[in-house]
């Protein structure tokens, strides 16, 4: 019974360290842009080398292709956030503007909606140059 309890733990500490390997290994080869195929391919030669173990074909494939769309999915997401923030900081400082804007031209007496479009752009310039 110690016999298998000793292989059973000799397994266990393979295992680990066999799991970190492949996906430290996916990352770092995603990122070299090799396809998921090449990476199993590389990779089940490589873990039967270093760990004495096997793991079947297609296995770490599958592994590289989850790690590949997570990967994908985190940059978009970052890059979506980030306009996000960009056009909604846009925006506030347009409706702060334009009630700045509206508040003046109030209290200089002027309806802007009155005005064609050449005074109302005049209107503006010169309420942001402070003229008026």
């Amino acid at each position: 019974m110690s016999v298998i309890g000793v292989n059973v733990m000799n397994d266990q500490f393979k295992a680990e360290p066999c799991q970190l390997y492949i996906q430290q290994e996916i990352k770092a080869r995603l990122d070299e842009g090799k396809t998921a195929y090449q990476i199993d391919k590389e990779l089940r030669r490589e873990i039967k080398k270093y760990f004495e173990a096997e793991i079947n074909p297609g296995t770490i494939e599958k592994r590289a292709q989850r790690t590949r769309k997570v990967l994908d999915n985190s940059t978009d997401n970052t890059n979506s956030v980030r306009t996000d923030k960009i056009k909604s900081v846009r925006n506030y400082r347009m409706n702060k503007a334009r009630r700045a804007l509206f508040a003046r031209a109030e209290k200089i007496g002027k309806h802007i909606a009155n005005l064609s479009i050449e005074e109302t752009i005049s209107l503006a310039l010169d309420i942001l140059e402070n003229k008026v």
